[in-house]
Order: C-alpha cells, then sequence, then structure tokens
C-alpha cells in the first residue's frame, strides 16, 4: 500500500515543481519540497514496517515493534527538514521583487492537487488505525499537512492571480510552520513510547481483572508500548487456599479478559497473590 502511495507523491511532486518553476511561485516550490519529502517518508515507512514484521527472537524477546518507532521518528526529522528548507528559501526571498504569475488553469491544477493528498492522508490514516501501524498514522499527519500546505499555496496563488505578489513570500513561511508542527507531533508521541510511559489506563486493567470470578484485588498495574503492541504486568489476589492449578487457571482467565477488553494488548503478566 505504501508503494502505491510513494508513486503518487512523486507525481504530485514532480507536478508541483513543474508549475513551480513555470509560475516562478516560492510557495509552489517550497510545497512541492513538501511532497518530495512524503516520498522519502514513504521510503522510511516500508523499511520501518519490513522490520518491525519479524517475529521476536532470543535477542528481541519482546518483538521489533520498535522498529516502527525509529522509523516514525526518522519520518519526523524528514519533516523537520523539510521545514528548514521551506524557512531557508522564503526568508531568502524577503525584500526581494516577486516574479510569480498565476494563470486560471493553475488554480485549479493546485485544487486537483489538494484533493488527492487529502484522499492519501485519509485512506492512511484508515488503514493505520485498521492494522494500528504508528508508521502509517505518522506518514497520514505528514500527508494531511501536505494538503494544508497546498491550501495555504492555492489561496496565496488567487491573491497573486488578483496582483498580491508578496503573498507567495508569506504563504511560504506558513507551509514550514504546518511543516514543523506536524514534525513535532509525531516526535513527541514516539518519544512517549521510548520513555515508557503507560500506554493504558490502569483503572480500565483493573477492571478487567476483577470482572474475573475468584479474582479478589488487583493493584501494582503496570503499562507500556505503543498502539497495536501493548505489554501489561499486574498483582492479582486470590484464594490463598487455592491450588496451584487454580490459580494458573484464573491468571489465563486474566489475560484474556483484559485483551478482550483493551485493543492492542499482545502480553500480559500476571503476578498472583495470596488474599490475606
Amino acid at each position: 500500500m505504501l508503494w502505491a502511495v510513494l508513486v503518487v507523491n512523486l507525481l504530485v511532486a514532480a507536478v508541483k515543481i513543474a508549475y513551480g518553476l513555470f509560475a516562478h511561485s516560492i510557495a509552489i516550490q517550497a510545497d512541492a519540497l513538501h511532497s518530495t519529502f512524503d516520498g522519502l517518508a514513504n521510503l522510511v515507512g516500508l523499511a520501518a514496517m519490513a522490520m518491525a514484521a519479524a517475529p521476536p527472537d532470543p535477542e528481541h524477546p519482546y518483538g521489533h515493534h520498535r522498529f516502527e518507532m525509529l522509523g516514525a521518528l526518522g519520518i519526523a526529522a524528514l519533516i523537520g527538514a523539510t521545514a528548514a528548507g521551506i524557512a531557508w528559501q522564503a526568508v531568502r526571498s524577503v525584500g526581494q521583487p516577486s516574479a510569480a504569475h498565476i494563470e486560471p488553469g493553475g488554480l485549479v491544477l493546485l485544487g486537483v492537487l489538494a484533493c488527492v493528498s487529502l484522499g492519501i492522508s485519509v485512506y492512511e490514516a484508515r488503514i493505520g488505525k485498521r492494522l494500528d501501524s504508528p508508521v502509517l498514522a505518522a506518514d497520514s499527519k505528514h500527508t494531511l499537512t501536505d494538503f494544508f500546505g497546498t491550501l495555504v499555496v492555492f489561496g496565496a496563488a488567487v491573491g497573486i492571480w488578483l496582483g498580491v505578489a508578496w503573498l507567495d513570500t508569506v504563504a511560504a513561511l506558513l507551509v514550514a510552520g504546518l511543516v514543523s508542527f506536524a514534525a513535532w507531533q509525531i516526535a513527541a508521541s514516539v518519544l512517549h513510547v521510548f520513555l515508557e510511559t503507560a500506554a493504558v489506563d490502569p483503572v480500565a486493567v483493573e477492571r478487567a481483572a476483577c470482572s474475573v470470578p475468584g479474582v479478589r484485588g488487583c493493584h501494582k498495574v503496570r503499562s507500556r508500548g505503543s498502539e497495536g503492541a501493548i505489554f501489561v504486568d499486574l498483582h492479582i489476589q486470590v484464594d490463598p487456599s487455592e491450588a496451584v492449578q487454580v490459580a494458573h487457571d484464573r491468571s489465563g482467565a486474566v489475560k484474556a479478559a483484559i485483551r478482550q477488553a483493551i485493543p492492542g494488548v499482545v502480553d500480559v503478566l500476571v503476578h498472583i497473590e495470596p488474599d490475606e
């Protein structure tokens, strides 16, 4: 799926580059640079998803899910580099006469490209949610900034068509700001995983565990991981007179209850304690 998105993003970037050079518009060229980095981000995503799909092994007993986190972080870095490049190009043009010119056909073209970017973003977000993929979620946000960036450029193009040429530089700076914000959002979400912020609400875990008959209490709930790859451990209290096999079976029921109640949980570690 990302291969198809990659091809579309590169085509969109090529069209923007060609028209940006033809119209002598810094804003359109900046937006083209953004679309080009969309394509590079797709390549990062493909590599990360391939590595994350590997099963657990002795060296990685918890699996390879964090490769997707690294991929998302790589996408954030690419977006940040895009923002810096766009901002630099816009700042260099401040105070210089603009040679930008827009024709009605160009406005139609920019409108079509904006719709294409929106369609890609919505599709990626839907698939990312269904697959619990951080890379697809990150890339859908990146593509969504491409849509908003193209809208900004479209507005500037209307202004240029009406004779307000300085809007070209303003639009380029606005695109840089949108791209920077997207990079920060993605990086912040990834850092939460690497800092092992709690992945689920402990109350939800306690509620699911205590719904199992024979569980008298639940405490010391901990969780970590990312959406689609959550690890949970907890302590449950049971009747101290229970046989080991009964307590073991109850532990299995608790694991099943938590997995059913909380999507994305891949492993649950249950510590059994006597209820004294």
